[in-house]
Protein backbone atom coordinates (compact mmCIF):
# COMPACT_ATOMS: atom_id res chain seq x y z
CA UNK A 1 0.00 0.00 0.00
CA UNK A 2 1.59 3.53 -1.10
CA UNK A 3 2.34 5.77 2.26
CA UNK A 4 1.19 9.06 -0.06
CA UNK A 5 -2.30 10.21 -1.29
CA UNK A 6 -3.68 8.06 -4.15
CA UNK A 7 -5.48 9.37 -7.08
CA UNK A 8 -7.34 7.38 -9.73
CA UNK A 9 -6.88 8.28 -13.10
CA UNK A 10 -9.94 8.04 -15.68
CA UNK A 11 -10.31 8.24 -19.66
CA UNK A 12 -8.08 6.50 -22.09
CA UNK A 13 -5.98 9.77 -22.91
CA UNK A 14 -5.22 10.22 -19.15
CA UNK A 15 -4.12 6.48 -18.13
CA UNK A 16 -2.17 5.42 -21.58
CA UNK A 17 -0.53 9.26 -21.34
CA UNK A 18 0.80 7.83 -17.52
CA UNK A 19 1.47 4.49 -18.30
CA UNK A 20 3.68 5.26 -21.64
CA UNK A 21 5.72 8.38 -20.07
CA UNK A 22 6.93 6.04 -17.09
CA UNK A 23 6.77 9.06 -14.46
CA UNK A 24 4.50 7.93 -11.56
CA UNK A 25 4.22 5.00 -9.70
CA UNK A 26 1.41 2.96 -10.72
CA UNK A 27 -0.41 0.22 -8.55
CA UNK A 28 -3.71 -1.02 -10.14
CA UNK A 29 -5.13 -0.67 -13.59
CA UNK A 30 -8.79 -1.48 -13.63
CA UNK A 31 -10.68 -2.30 -16.95
CA UNK A 32 -13.95 -3.54 -19.01
CA UNK A 33 -13.57 -6.97 -20.64
CA UNK A 34 -13.29 -5.26 -24.06
CA UNK A 35 -10.29 -3.16 -23.41
CA UNK A 36 -8.50 -6.21 -22.29
CA UNK A 37 -6.59 -6.37 -25.86
CA UNK A 38 -5.90 -2.54 -26.01
CA UNK A 39 -3.83 -2.68 -23.36
CA UNK A 40 -2.43 -5.96 -23.11
CA UNK A 41 1.11 -4.71 -23.38
CA UNK A 42 0.82 -3.05 -19.95
CA UNK A 43 1.95 -6.52 -18.36
CA UNK A 44 5.50 -6.83 -20.15
CA UNK A 45 6.00 -3.28 -18.93
CA UNK A 46 4.58 -3.27 -15.40
CA UNK A 47 4.99 -6.85 -14.12
CA UNK A 48 4.44 -5.70 -10.61
CA UNK A 49 1.04 -3.57 -11.59
CA UNK A 50 -2.30 -5.17 -10.79
CA UNK A 51 -4.43 -6.12 -13.09
CA UNK A 52 -8.13 -5.89 -12.55
CA UNK A 53 -11.35 -6.80 -15.15
CA UNK A 54 -14.22 -5.45 -13.26
CA UNK A 55 -17.49 -4.37 -14.60
CA UNK A 56 -19.20 -0.53 -15.56
CA UNK A 57 -21.01 -0.49 -12.19
CA UNK A 58 -18.01 -1.13 -10.23
CA UNK A 59 -16.11 2.28 -12.19
CA UNK A 60 -19.18 4.12 -11.75
CA UNK A 61 -18.77 4.06 -7.63
CA UNK A 62 -15.02 4.65 -8.16
CA UNK A 63 -15.53 7.83 -10.93
CA UNK A 64 -16.51 11.00 -9.59
CA UNK A 65 -20.11 11.94 -11.66
CA UNK A 66 -18.02 15.07 -13.79
CA UNK A 67 -15.43 12.45 -14.59
CA UNK A 68 -16.71 9.92 -17.33
CA UNK A 69 -14.44 6.69 -16.79
CA UNK A 70 -14.72 5.56 -20.45
CA UNK A 71 -14.06 1.74 -18.87
CA UNK A 72 -10.68 2.53 -17.75
CA UNK A 73 -9.11 3.92 -14.29
CA UNK A 74 -6.03 3.51 -13.26
CA UNK A 75 -4.47 4.04 -9.50
CA UNK A 76 -1.66 6.48 -9.55
CA UNK A 77 1.06 8.03 -7.03
CA UNK A 78 1.78 11.88 -8.27
CA UNK A 79 3.90 13.59 -10.19
CA UNK A 80 7.47 14.13 -9.21
CA UNK A 81 7.84 17.98 -8.32
CA UNK A 82 9.61 19.79 -10.65
CA UNK A 83 10.99 23.33 -10.60
CA UNK A 84 12.55 25.89 -13.60
CA UNK A 85 15.53 23.95 -12.39
CA UNK A 86 13.73 21.35 -14.11
CA UNK A 87 13.01 22.97 -17.83
CA UNK A 88 14.96 21.94 -20.80
CA UNK A 89 18.07 23.53 -21.31
CA UNK A 90 17.01 24.37 -24.84
CA UNK A 91 13.56 25.84 -23.69
CA UNK A 92 12.01 29.00 -25.69
CA UNK A 93 9.00 29.12 -25.38
CA UNK A 94 6.96 28.42 -21.51
CA UNK A 95 3.16 29.62 -20.31
CA UNK A 96 2.68 30.73 -17.25
CA UNK A 97 -0.75 30.84 -15.50
CA UNK A 98 -1.84 33.27 -12.86
CA UNK A 99 -4.25 31.76 -10.41
CA UNK A 100 -5.72 29.51 -12.75
CA UNK A 101 -7.61 27.46 -10.30
CA UNK A 102 -10.45 25.71 -12.20
CA UNK A 103 -9.20 22.35 -13.06
CA UNK A 104 -11.14 22.18 -16.37
CA UNK A 105 -9.37 25.46 -17.11
CA UNK A 106 -6.06 24.17 -16.24
CA UNK A 107 -6.38 20.81 -18.09
CA UNK A 108 -7.28 22.26 -21.17
CA UNK A 109 -4.77 25.21 -21.24
CA UNK A 110 -1.78 21.85 -20.03
CA UNK A 111 -3.49 20.27 -23.67
CA UNK A 112 -2.97 23.44 -25.81
CA UNK A 113 0.61 24.25 -24.32
CA UNK A 114 1.25 20.08 -25.54
CA UNK A 115 -0.24 20.89 -29.47
CA UNK A 116 1.47 24.19 -29.72
CA UNK A 117 5.05 23.22 -28.73
CA UNK A 118 5.00 24.62 -25.09
CA UNK A 119 8.09 23.44 -23.16
CA UNK A 120 7.00 24.15 -19.63
CA UNK A 121 3.95 25.38 -18.07
CA UNK A 122 4.59 27.55 -14.56
CA UNK A 123 1.94 27.62 -11.94
CA UNK A 124 2.01 29.56 -8.57
CA UNK A 125 1.93 26.81 -5.48
CA UNK A 126 -0.81 28.81 -3.75
CA UNK A 127 -3.13 30.01 -6.31
CA UNK A 128 -3.29 27.31 -8.96
CA UNK A 129 -5.25 23.77 -9.49
CA UNK A 130 -2.92 21.25 -8.93
CA UNK A 131 -2.52 17.40 -10.73
CA UNK A 132 -5.72 16.21 -10.05
CA UNK A 133 -7.69 13.60 -11.96
CA UNK A 134 -9.73 16.45 -13.04
CA UNK A 135 -6.67 18.24 -13.86
CA UNK A 136 -5.09 14.80 -15.70
CA UNK A 137 -8.89 14.47 -17.52
CA UNK A 138 -9.07 17.86 -18.65
CA UNK A 139 -5.21 17.47 -20.26
CA UNK A 140 -6.19 14.22 -22.19
CA UNK A 141 -2.94 13.10 -21.87
CA UNK A 142 -0.78 16.37 -21.70
CA UNK A 143 -0.19 16.45 -17.69
CA UNK A 144 1.89 13.84 -18.44
CA UNK A 145 3.90 15.45 -21.64
CA UNK A 146 4.38 19.01 -20.65
CA UNK A 147 6.42 19.91 -17.66
CA UNK A 148 4.03 21.37 -15.09
CA UNK A 149 6.73 23.91 -12.96
CA UNK A 150 5.42 24.65 -9.24
CA UNK A 151 6.92 27.91 -8.32
CA UNK A 152 6.14 29.74 -5.08
CA UNK A 153 6.00 32.96 -6.25
CA UNK A 154 5.46 33.55 -9.73
CA UNK A 155 6.34 37.34 -9.77
CA UNK A 156 10.47 36.32 -9.12
CA UNK A 157 9.80 33.41 -11.34
CA UNK A 158 8.87 35.57 -14.46
CA UNK A 159 11.84 37.89 -13.22
CA UNK A 160 14.31 35.39 -13.28
CA UNK A 161 13.45 34.42 -16.58
CA UNK A 162 13.45 37.53 -18.24
CA UNK A 163 17.08 38.21 -16.70
CA UNK A 164 17.80 34.80 -18.73
CA UNK A 165 16.53 36.86 -21.88
CA UNK A 166 13.00 35.70 -22.28
CA UNK A 167 10.47 38.61 -22.96
CA UNK A 168 7.13 37.78 -20.56
CA UNK A 169 4.10 38.50 -22.66
CA UNK A 170 1.04 38.81 -20.46
CA UNK A 171 -2.98 38.40 -22.11
CA UNK A 172 -5.76 41.70 -20.84
CA UNK A 173 -8.17 42.56 -22.59
CA UNK A 174 -7.27 45.95 -22.17
CA UNK A 175 -3.25 45.15 -23.79
CA UNK A 176 -2.05 48.27 -25.75
CA UNK A 177 -1.07 45.83 -28.43
CA UNK A 178 -2.57 43.71 -30.47
CA UNK A 179 -1.36 40.14 -29.74
CA UNK A 180 -0.39 39.50 -33.59
CA UNK A 181 1.68 42.73 -33.75
CA UNK A 182 4.38 41.31 -30.86
CA UNK A 183 7.29 39.48 -32.06
CA UNK A 184 6.47 36.30 -30.58
CA UNK A 185 10.21 34.32 -31.27
CA UNK A 186 12.91 33.77 -29.85
CA UNK A 187 12.97 33.10 -25.76
CA UNK A 188 8.86 33.74 -25.20
CA UNK A 189 6.27 33.16 -21.85
CA UNK A 190 3.47 33.74 -22.30
CA UNK A 191 1.08 34.64 -19.22
CA UNK A 192 -2.74 34.23 -18.82
CA UNK A 193 -4.66 35.03 -15.48
CA UNK A 194 -7.76 34.17 -14.29
CA UNK A 195 -11.12 34.60 -15.52
CA UNK A 196 -12.79 37.32 -13.83
CA UNK A 197 -9.91 38.77 -11.97
CA UNK A 198 -7.38 38.89 -14.90
CA UNK A 199 -3.34 38.98 -14.21
CA UNK A 200 -2.77 40.14 -10.63
CA UNK A 201 -1.05 43.48 -10.44
CA UNK A 202 2.35 42.55 -9.78
CA UNK A 203 2.08 40.27 -12.54
CA UNK A 204 1.15 42.76 -14.78
CA UNK A 205 4.59 44.91 -14.21
CA UNK A 206 6.43 42.27 -14.59
CA UNK A 207 5.59 42.20 -18.37
CA UNK A 208 7.19 43.53 -21.22
CA UNK A 209 4.10 43.89 -23.30
CA UNK A 210 -0.09 43.60 -22.42
CA UNK A 211 -1.29 42.10 -25.21
CA UNK A 212 -5.02 41.83 -26.22
CA UNK A 213 -6.66 39.52 -28.65
CA UNK A 214 -8.74 41.29 -31.41
CA UNK A 215 -12.16 40.63 -31.20
CA UNK A 216 -15.45 41.88 -33.13
CA UNK A 217 -16.81 43.74 -29.86
CA UNK A 218 -20.33 41.69 -29.72
CA UNK A 219 -18.14 39.50 -26.70
CA UNK A 220 -16.38 41.22 -24.43
CA UNK A 221 -13.69 38.29 -23.39
CA UNK A 222 -13.19 34.99 -24.05
CA UNK A 223 -12.96 32.25 -21.44
CA UNK A 224 -9.08 31.87 -20.28
CA UNK A 225 -8.69 28.16 -21.69
CA UNK A 226 -9.84 29.57 -24.82
CA UNK A 227 -7.74 32.48 -25.14
CA UNK A 228 -4.62 30.44 -24.35
CA UNK A 229 -5.44 28.11 -27.22
CA UNK A 230 -5.55 31.40 -29.14
CA UNK A 231 -2.63 32.66 -28.05
CA UNK A 232 -0.26 29.30 -28.22
CA UNK A 233 -1.31 29.08 -31.54
CA UNK A 234 -0.15 32.46 -32.56
CA UNK A 235 3.22 32.19 -31.02
CA UNK A 236 3.19 28.56 -32.74
CA UNK A 237 2.04 30.09 -36.01
CA UNK A 238 5.03 32.98 -35.98
CA UNK A 239 7.77 30.40 -34.81
CA UNK A 240 6.87 27.67 -36.97
CA UNK A 241 8.41 30.36 -40.06
CA UNK A 242 11.41 30.42 -38.26
CA UNK A 243 12.00 26.71 -38.46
Amino acid sequence: MPKHKRDWLFGHHAVEAALRAGKREVYELMFLEQHRPRYAWVRSEYPQLKLTQTDTLSLNRLAPEDQPHQGIALWVGPLPPLTTADLPEDATFLLALDQVTDPHNLGACLRSAAAFGVQGVLVPHNHSGHTSPVVAKAAAGALERVPLIDVGNLHQALTDLKEDGYWIVGLAGEGDKELGSIDLKGKLVIVMGAEGGGLRDLTRKTCDFLARIPMTGEIESLNVSVACGVSLYEAFRQRRKTT
